[in-house]
Formats: C-alpha cells, sequence, structure tokens
C-alpha cells in the first residue's frame, strides 16, 4: 500500500463474532492516503485515522460523521492510541530514531493547536498499547528490540525495556497488570510486569506471530501465529501455552480484546482498509452489542 489511494470500511470489531447481520453504512468519509490505524475517544465522541503516507492524522466527529480535522504530524504516523480520562492522543511515528507524536483531542476543531509535540522512543515503533489505569503507554520499537514505556503523568519515556527480536503491537491485561509483546522475529511472547517494568517472562509460540488478544475475564490471551496459521492459547494465570488452534489461511491481525468497553461503546471501531480507490471512510449506522464467543481451550 505505499501507492495509491485507500478504501477504508470501518465497523465494529465485535460484529464478525455475533450471530447477526452485518451493520448498515450510514455514510462514507474520505480520509489520507495509506490509513493504518484508527482510535476513538468515547468521552470527546471523536476518531482519529492515522494516514502513513500524507504523515496526517484525520479527525472524525462521530456525532455528525464529518471529518473535522486534518492534522499534521510527524513523518510516517503508524498507530494510534486515545485517553479519554486526558483527551491524549499517541502516534507512533515509524522512523529511524523514532517518537511518538502528541495530540491534544480537545484542541480539535478549534482556534488552538491540537499538536502538543513529540516524544522520543526507540528505532522504528510500530505498535501501541496502554494501561491507563496505571497512566502506561506502551510502544514496541521493531527495531531496536525494546518497548519504551510513557508516563501520561508528565508525557515521556520512563522506561526502556529489552524484549525478543522484532516486537509488534503490546497488549496489556490491566486487571493483572501484565503485557503481552509479540515478537515475530523469534516466534516468542515477552510477558512484561507493568509495576516493575521489566519482562518476567518469555513464551515459545507458533511461527509469524503478528497480535495478542487479551481475555482478561478469563484469564487468557490469543495469539495469531500467521505463518502457522494457528491461534496459541496463552493462560495469564500461569504464562504458558495451553492450547494451539487451527486458524484460516490470510489473517495478518486480531480484531478485537475482549473488553467490556469494547461491548457497549464505539471504541471497539476498527479499521479494514484496502485499496483501490477512493480513499474513504464507511461508518455504521448502529453499534452491535454483544460478547464475543470464545474458543474452548482445555
Amino acid at each position: 500500500m505505499k501507492t495509491g489511494k485507500t478504501l477504508c470500511f470501518v465497523v465494529t470489531s465485535l460484529a464478525l463474532a455475533c450471530a447477526q447481520a452485518a451493520p448498515d453504512i450510514q455514510t462514507t468519509l474520505f480520509l489520507g492516503n495509506n490509513t493504518q490505524g484508527i482510535a476513538t475517544d468515547p468521552a470527546l465522541a471523536k476518531a482519529y485515522v492515522t494516514n502513513f503516507d500524507d504523515h496526517t492524522v484525520s479527525a472524525i466527529d462521530m456525532q455528525t460523521l464529518t471529518v473535522v480535522a486534518t492534522i499534521n504530524v510527524a513523518p510516517h504516523p503508524r498507530r494510534v492510541i486515545a485517553d479519554s480520562a486526558t483527551s491524549f492522543v499517541y502516534v507512533t511515528n515509524s522512523n529511524t530514531p523514532g517518537t511518538v507524536t502528541l495530540i491534544k483531542g480537545l484542541n480539535v476543531g478549534s482556534s488552538l493547536n491540537p499538536l502538543i509535540g513529540t516524544i522520543p522512543v526507540g528505532d522504528d515503533p510500530r505498535g501501541l498499547g496502554s494501561n491507563f489505569l496505571i497512566g502506561q503507554v506502551y510502544v514496541s520499537n521493531f527495531a531496536d528490540n525494546s518497548v519504551s514505556v510513557i508516563s501520561t503523568a508528565t508525557n515521556s519515556v520512563v522506561a526502556t525495556i529489552p524484549t525478543g527480536t522484532a516486537p509488534l503491537a503490546p497488549n496489556s491485561n490491566d486487571v493483572m497488570k501484565k503485557m503481552y509483546v509479540v515478537n515475530s522475529g523469534d516466534n516468542t511472547v515477552s510477558v512484561i510486569d507493568e509495576q516493575a517494568l521489566a519482562v518476567i517472562k518469555t513464551i515459545p509460540v507458533g511461527q509469524g506471530p503478528i497480535n495478542a488478544s487479551i481475555d482478561a475475564e478469563h484469564d487468557k490471551v490469543y495469539v495469531n501465529n500467521a505463518t502457522d496459521r494457528t491461534i496459541s492459547v496463552i493462560s495469564s494465570a500461569t504464562d504458558t501455552v495451553i492450547a494451539t488452534l487451527p486458524s484460516g489461511a490470510g489473517g495478518t491481525g486480531n480484531t478485537a480484546n475482549f473488553r467490556d468497553d469494547q461491548r457497549r461503546l464505539p471504541s471497539g471501531l476498527f479499521a479494514q482498509c484496502r485499496r483501490p480507490p477512493p480513499r474513504s471512510c464507511r461508518v455504521p449506522s448502529r453499534i452491535p452489542t454483544c460478547r464475543p464467543s470464545l474458543p474452548t481451550a482445555a
């Protein structure tokens, strides 16, 4: 997706797990080139989409379903996450050296500048995770084999934690205060204690792990092994693989984490992007509420 424009459908991630009709398309929004990530702030009713090739972030009003701002950020914005409590938006910029762009959501659409600045992190930051309950944002540095920990109180890096090779998206079990980072280069998952800020275990999984979905209610982690076409099921209580399930061909990511806010709020939205043109973002007219059916693991 280096050239051309992007056709981006915005749907609820949980719609795929519901036994009901697909959500209706309510409108189409035109965004930038090569959309990479999406985050929502339910408190401000705004969504943020990164446009990798344009070096911008599109801000969407979820009430009026319009693009209210296009924010110029550092080059190559990839992943994005929003903190509803502070209205700060964090965007990884996949460069060497790497940075995280900081946006103030309250300023979007006003006379104030929403761009606050950048936070230096490791080389080629790819993924973002968070545990806002303890005020931390986690950035996986793909080329540095590390995770940068940002304090939301100071918006500065408070720790850099070594991981396995080529780490991708970090995902948090907020209840157990554990971060799970898939390492695509050595087929492992690094488990980070979010209070000690240290790796407490490295778990071997299948070939080509891409992402991990957290089910905090059942203390399980589901790791998508794209090369193996399998799912490694990890027990968060023991941090061991308790089952390996077959999956289909072609998957490169997980649709969602199983969290209460994503069953009730639009924060379960995700972008499913493809070409050819025109670049656009389709918004469903209703948000299905359902409880996902979880695989049974021995």
